[in-house]
């Protein structure tokens, strides 16, 4: 038995005489670097056993992070996913002893308590705004469509259009989206536009 490991069973040992106050604070500092050594020993050999292992795992959170163009529900379930890939590297660490549960405490916990925090605010300021504009944009290119079949009718109904006749037939603000809407069309060579004095002859292509 080592002097440290008799020091440490005499501490607990009621029976025992107490030892000297400053004898043993200095006793207790050596232990205590004894074991944060020991501890640091065994992160080292887990990390340097398990590197290639832990760069995937690392990688793989990341490749798993919410994008900027994703839907409100994508978003969360990406941090859904991420956090769980978490749990996982945690279960492979700590399943390596206490090397890898102390080498997940000190390089992936924070980093866990981070996204969650992420999440939350997410969840908490960004989701119902997300969805109201997802939804808005729903309408807008439902909208879109219906102009779209509107202007497509009218032409067909005649076989051609004047491009200025058409413009008198919807409302004043949605002018610009006629216009858009007949250049899309045109330029999927669903219609064709010949100059007519101020306007333009529009036909549909068949």
């Amino acid at each position: 038995m080592s002097f440290f490991s008799f020091f440490r069973d005499s501490l607990k040992d009621k029976s025992s005489p107490p030892p000297n106050t400053e004898l043993s604070d200095i006793v207790q500092s050596l232990l205590s670097k004894e074991e944060t050594s020991t501890d640091k020993s065994s992160i080292f050999d887990f990390e340097d056993r398990y590197w290639n292992t832990l760069e995937k795992f690392s990688d793989s959170v990341c490749n798993t992070l919410p994008e900027a163009y994703f839907t409100a529900d994508q978003q969360v379930a990406a941090y859904k996913k991420a956090i769980e890939k978490y749990d996982k590297i945690k279960e492979f660490c700590e399943s390596k002893g206490g090397g890898g549960a102390l080498y997940y405490q000190e390089n992936f916990v924070i980093d866990k308590e981070n996204l969650i925090n992420e999440y939350n605010d997410f969840m908490n300021e960004e989701y119902k705004k997300m969805k109201e504009q997802e939804q808005e944009d729903v309408e807008y290119i439902r909208y879109c469509k219906t102009i779209e079949k509107q202007i497509l009718k009218l032409i067909a109904s005649d076989g051609s259009y004047l491009q200025k006749k058409i413009y008198s037939l919807f409302s004043a603000d949605d002018k610009s989206l006629v216009i858009r809407t007949i250049d899309t069309l045109v330029k999927e060579g669903k219609l064709s536009k010949q100059k007519q004095g101020n306007t333009n002859l529009l036909k549909i292509i068949k």
